[in-house]
């Protein structure tokens, strides 16, 4: 199964680099070197052999005082894997891969206890979706939108 998941990261550069214990001028680089290796980290995404690749940029201009990051993400785990590590069914699957992937990067160590936001956008196969965690909504954010017919672009 190959999914995309895109996610852009909006956090304070005093917050991140406070709670890290780095120069607030390395925190763009180290929020996007820290995703970038942690999402195949994520049990059960690894023990189901899943692999992601990101793609990140960096918005311009960067809004005074904060980071802004975008990841765009490439999923790639065998279906029937993904289903038998959680324990769901075939039409489930993209819809739980995804919706995991999203709640657990935001719930990452690194970034939990920061003021980072972070809006996760996904076609689910029956239409888009876009949710909004903010530090209240670890492991527990909102579907804020869902965009009946979008189709997931081939790349």
């Amino acid at each position: 199964m190959i999914a995309i998941l895109r996610t852009l990261w909006t956090v304070s550069l005093d917050s991140y680099a406070h709670d890290n214990g780095i120069d607030p001028g390395r925190v763009e680089g180290d929020l996007a070197s820290y995703l970038v290796f942690a999402i195949n980290d994520l049990a059960p995404f690894e023990e189901a052999g899943g692999y992601a690749t990101c793609i990140t940029q960096r918005p311009d201009p960067q809004p005074p005082g904060k980071a802004v990051v975008r990841c765009d993400w490439r999923i790639a785990v065998e279906r029937d894997a993904w289903q038998q590590v959680r324990g769901i069914g075939r039409q489930a699957a993209r819809r739980d891969l995804l919706d995991y992937l999203a709640r657990e990067l935001y719930s990452l160590p690194s970034v939990c206890d920061t003021d980072v936001v972070m809006t996760a956008t996904y076609n689910t196969g029956r239409g888009l979706v876009q949710r909004a965690f903010r530090p209240g909504d670890r492991k527990r954010a909102q579907v804020a939108a869902v965009v009946p017919g979008f189709v997931t672009p081939p790349w």
